[in-house]
């Protein structure tokens, strides 16, 4: 993983396997109503026969349409705590990159679909982002990124193409 991922100029990178029990893997670490609204939303919104790539796209869309970025507390450099976890979001439904990266791989986890949390650098500074694994093949997404916003503006899901960070190889996300 870190030599695939040495180009990117990454901080840090957290692999967790998935274990039988989504919540022996997160007790540690993530908040057991947030995992308990991860599954309830895992069984909303995935059905046994999608295909990884389905499941993957579910999961993106449930969190651009259900949760906000955090805009007004980043503007004004006051972001809780909460908008940079799972719990955080899932409680809340607002959240920074941090906040939805975690909240991207609870998601992945409960639907049986391998992730990394990425810490890294982008032309802006800090950004986190996930790497998740469809068929084989390792892909980059960014939920935070292609969850539109904009101080005063509203924007429609379906109508706006918000993919520009869904499943990119490493030298299209970097």
């Amino acid at each position: 993983v870190e030599e695939r991922l040495e180009d990117q100029n990454l901080l840090e990178v957290n692999r967790f396997d998935i274990e039988a029990s989504v919540l022996g893997a997160f007790a540690e670490t993530e908040d057991v109503v947030a995992i308990a609204t991860a599954e309830e939303i895992i069984a909303e919104i995935i059905t046994p026969e999608m295909s990884e790539f389905e499941k993957v796209k579910a999961i993106h869309d449930y969190i651009v349409m259900n949760f906000d970025y955090d805009y007004e507390n980043v503007q004004a450099d006051t972001i809780p705590a909460t908008s940079y976890t799972a719990e955080g979001v899932l409680s809340t439904s607002r959240g920074v990159s941090a906040g939805y990266a975690k909240t991207f791989e609870l998601l992945c986890k409960c639907a049986g679909i391998e992730t990394d949390y990425i810490v890294g650098t982008t032309k802006d500074g800090l950004q986190i982002w996930n790497q998740v694994k469809v068929d084989e093949q390792w892909y980059n997404i960014d939920v935070s990124m292609n969850d539109p916003f904009e101080e005063g503006k509203v924007f429609d899901f379906h109508l706006n193409n918000h993919y520009s960070y869904f499943l990119l190889s490493d030298g299209d996300i970097s």
